[in-house]
């Protein structure tokens, strides 16, 4: 600004101290706060193990090993994919119950011991053989609860201690 014109220099023989240039930005204010968008960018090889971007609301902070890793498409799902298989009603519809069919399906099926002994739709059959007074409609297992004038609470509250005599007080 100085070269411009608008400055008088008054001590002319005094020889000035630093230097004058016409280069825009060439001043020490600019040293000490120079612009922020003339730095130069972080190189694409070093971005993944850059923290400036930690601070950013909003961005997903992905770990540097997982940085250049190719990631599927957010439709992808993982497993299998769906294979032609069986259809319900024909799992459901059993081939063995008519006929001839049926009767080898039962002989195949009298091999399991649960086949005999808990058939379908019945309750398992132990085969146990009572005497005939336990098969009347009276009969009741075990002992019959005797009535007592005494009820729990009486027993639990009776207020009885141990040990009520003078000298073991003392």
């Amino acid at each position: 600004m100085s070269n411009e014109g608008k400055f008088r220099d008054y001590n002319g023989n005094v020889q000035t101290a630093g230097k004058i240039t016409a280069i825009k930005d060439e001043s020490g204010k600019h040293c000490i706060n120079p612009n922020p968008t003339g730095r130069p960018g972080t190189p694409p090889n070093l971005q993944k193990y850059r923290k400036s971007h930690m601070q950013q609301i909003g961005t997903t902070i992905v770990h540097y090993g997982k940085y250049d890793d190719n990631l599927p498409k957010n439709a992808h799902t993982y497993g299998l994919e769906l294979k032609p298989s069986d259809h319900m009603l024909d799992c459901v519809k059993n081939k063995n119950t008519e006929g001839y069919s049926k009767v080898i399906n039962n002989i195949n099926e009298e091999i399991y011991i649960s086949t005999v002994k808990e058939p379908l739709g019945k309750r398992m059959d132990r085969h146990y053989v009572y005497p005939e007074k336990c098969n009347g409609g009276e009969f009741r297992f075990g002992h019959p609860t005797i009535e007592s004038a005494n009820t729990v609470k009486d027993l639990l509250q009776t207020g009885f201690t141990l040990n009520e005599e003078d000298s073991v007080k003392k």
